[in-house]
C-alpha cells in the first residue's frame, strides 16, 4: 500500500449547505417595482406590522374607553387642551349629539342635542381658538352649522344668524360646514358652494366676509375647505393659506389680509385629482400640510416645487396601485376617509371607509417611511388626545389605542382578539441564480410576553401567496389583563425576550422570498429570518 504522501489527492468537496440573513422589510409594502426589481429591504404584503426601533413591530392593540352612546356610530373625536390640565376635554358626536368622554365610562354624559340628526351630522370639523375672552373649541358640520364650546363655562351653543352679541352677521352659520383658523382669523366653508366666510381678526362671531373661489377652481366644482400650512413662502417661514376645491384644485394664498389686494395673493394653482367624500382631507404634519386625493398623498411643500404634478410628489407613490385599490367606486363616495398621526405608533394614519366587514387603515411609520396595511381596527375617525390615538366606531364606541390586544372590553369581560400579523418579504436569488431548496428558516424575534403562534413558509418563483392558516395561539395561555390575569398565569409584559426557533420547510425554485404569519397577545418584533438551504445548477 502507498504511502498517504504518494495516494492522489482529491479536491474538497465544496459545500452544498448555504446560510443567508433576510433582514425584516422594514421598507414597508412595494406594490411599484417589478418583483425581479424589488429591494430586500422591502414587502409584498405587511399586515399589522410598522417599521421602527430593530425592526417591524406589531402595531398597538385598542380598548374601550366610553360606551353607551345609544349605539349610533361615532362620526368625530373632538379634543380639546384647555389653559389647565383640568380644562381639558375629549368629546364625540353621534348623529343625534355631542358626548363628554373626557373619562373612561361607560354612561358619558350627552352635552349638547344636534338639532338635525340626518345621514350627514356629526361628521365635522374642529379646531381651538384663543382670544382675550378665554378659550374656545369652534365645531362645523354639514348639518348642524356652527357650534362654539366655551372652556368657561364648559358648555357648547349653537350660533345662530343675526347682528347681536354671540351671533355670525351677514351669512347663514347653519351653512357652515368646515371651520380653519388662518393668521388669526376664523374662516368657515359654506356647504355646497364654492365661497368661504372669514371674521376679523380675534374674533369668533360677528360680521363675516366673503372669499367666492368659483372662478378660480380651473376644474370646477365646490370647496372643501381652506386650511392652514406654515412654510417658506420665499421670505422665510410663513403661514399659507391652501383653498382645496372638491375636483382636487389646490389654490395656495400668501398675504395678510384678504380684503387688501396688496396683501393677499394666489402664488400657484395645481391639480391633485379629485378628492374623496368628507373634509378631513388636508392634515398638517411636521410643517407641512398633507393633502389627501383620490390619487394619493402629496406634501404641499413638493407640491410647490414644480408646475407640474408628477408621480414623484405624492407621499403613497411606492405604494400607487394599492392606495388606488381603496378609492374605487365603492368607497369613494362614502364617509370615513382622514388622515391623522397616531403618537405611541410613531406613524402617519390614512383612514379608509368600511367596505365589506374587514376594517382597513394605510399606515406609514415615521422612522422608516415604510408602508403597511393595519388591519381589524374598526374606525370610523380618530384624532390624537393628550399622547394617545381615540376612534369611533360604527357601533357608537370610543376606543382608545394602547396595550398588545385588540377590543379589550370596558367591562373587563375577557373577550379580546389576539393580534394577527403577516408579511412576504422581496424576492431574491439569496446571492446567486441557481435553483434552490430551502430548508430551514428560524424567524428571529423580540417578544415582550408570550411566545407568538407563527408559521413560516418558503415561496419560490414569484408566487405571492400569504400564509392562509391562522396560526395557533401563542404558547402561553393566560393574557395579562389588569383585573382578570391570574398571578402564577398571566404573562405581563416587559424586556423583550428572543423568541423563535428553526422550522423546517419544503419547495425549490431560483428565487426565493418568506412568508410569515403570527398569532401574539404581547409585543412582537421581527429583525429577520436565518434560513439555511441547498443549491444546484443554473438549470
Amino acid at each position: 500500500m502507498a504511502p498517504l504522501s504518494q495516494m492522489p489527492r482529491r479536491p474538497p468537496q465544496r459545500q452544498l449547505a448555504r446560510s443567508v440573513l433576510v433582514p425584516a422589510p422594514v421598507g414597508g409594502i412595494n406594490a411599484m417595482d417589478a418583483a425581479t426589481a424589488m429591494p430586500a429591504s422591502d414587502a409584498f404584503d405587511l399586515v399589522n406590522l410598522i417599521g421602527g426601533r430593530a425592526g417591524l413591530s406589531s402595531r398597538l392593540g385598542f380598548t374601550e374607553w366610553c360606551v353607551g352612546m345609544g349605539g349610533n356610530p361615532v362620526r368625530s373625536v373632538v379634543p380639546f387642551q384647555g389653559t389647565l390640565a383640568s380644562k381639558d376635554r375629549l368629546f364625540a358626536c353621534s348623529s343625534a349629539a355631542i358626548f363628554d368622554c373626557t373619562a373612561s365610562t361607560s354612561t358619558p354624559t350627552s352635552v349638547h342635542t344636534f338639532a338635525s340628526s340626518s345621514s350627514d351630522s356629526g361628521f365635522g370639523a374642529f379646531t381651538i381658538y384663543v382670544t382675550s375672552a378665554g378659550h374656545f373649541g369652534l365645531y362645523c358640520d354639514e348639518e348642524n352649522g356652527y357650534l362654539l364650546y366655551t372652556e368657561s363655562t364648559d358648555a357648547w351653543t349653537t350660533v345662530a344668524a343675526g347682528s347681536g352679541a354671540g351671533q355670525i352677521n351677514g351669512a347663514t352659520p347653519s351653512t357652515f360646514a368646515h371651520v380653519a383658523v388662518w393668521k388669526n382669523r376664523v374662516f368657515f366653508t359654506q356647504k355646497n358652494t364654492a365661497k368661504a366666510w372669514y371674521l376679523p381678526v380675534g374674533q369668533i362671531t360677528g360680521t363675516v366676509t366673503a372669499i367666492d373661489f368659483g372662478n378660480r377652481f380651473p376644474h370646477g366644482g365646490t370647496l372643501v375647505g381652506v386650511f392652514s400650512a406654515t412654510l417658506d413662502g420665499g421670505s422665510g417661514i410663513d403661514d399659507l393659506l391652501v383653498a382645496i376645491s372638491s375636483s382636487g384644485d389646490v389654490l395656495v394664498y400668501q398675504g395678510t389680509d384678504p380684503a387688501v389686494a396688496d396683501a393677499f395673493a394666489n402664488i400657484g394653482t395645481w391639480h391633485v385629482g379629485a378628492v374623496p367624500k368628507g373634509r378631513r382631507i388636508a392634515s398638517e404634519f411636521g410643517g407641512d400640510l398633507l393633502i389627501l386625493s383620490l390619487a394619493g398623498i402629496v406634501p404641499l411643500s413638493r407640491l410647490r416645487t414644480g408646475t407640474v404634478v408628477s408621480p414623484e410628489m405624492y407621499a403613497t407613490r411606492k405604494i400607487q396601485s394599492l392606495f388606488n385599490s381603496y378609492g374605487t367606486a365603492s368607497r369613494r363616495d362614502l364617509y370615513g376617509w382622514a388622515l391623522y398621526l397616531s403618537p405611541e405608533e410613531n406613524c402617519l394614519l390614512v383612514n379608509t371607509p368600511l367596505v365589506g366587514s374587514t376594517y382597513e387603515q394605510l399606515g406609514m411609520s415615521l422612522a422608516t417611511q415604510g408602508w403597511a396595511i393595519f388591519r381589524e381596527r374598526p374606525s370610523l375617525c380618530a384624532a390624537p388626545w393628550k399622547g394617545a390615538l381615540y376612534f369611533g366606531t360604527t357601533d357608537g364606541r370610543l376606543c382608545k389605542v394602547t396595550g398588545d390586544l385588540d377590543d379589550v372590553k370596558l367591562s373587563g369581560a375577557a373577550t379580546y382578539d389576539e393580534l394577527d400579523v403577516s408579511l412576504l418579504t422581496a424576492f431574491s436569488t439569496l446571492g446567486r441564480l441557481a435553483r434552490k431548496q430551502i430548508h430551514e428558516i428560524w424567524p428571529r424575534m423580540w417578544t415582550q410576553g408570550a411566545t407568538p403562534g407563527y408559521g413560516v413558509e418558503a415561496r419560490y418563483d414569484f408566487d405571492t401567496s400569504t400564509i392562509a392558516t391562522t396560526p395557533s395561539d401563542p404558547a402561553t395561555e393566560g393574557v395579562a389583563l389588569w383585573g382578570t390575569g391570574l398571578w402564577g398565569t398571566a404573562v405581563w409584559s416587559g424586556a423583550d425576550t428572543p423568541v423563535g426557533a428553526l422550522r423546517g420547510v419544503a419547495g425549490m425554485g431560483f428565487h426565493a422570498a418568506i412568508a410569515f404569519r403570527a398569532r401574539c397577545n404581547a409585543r412582537l418584533t421581527i429583525q429577520g429570518f436565518d434560513v439555511r438551504f441547498t443549491e444546484g445548477g443554473i438549470r
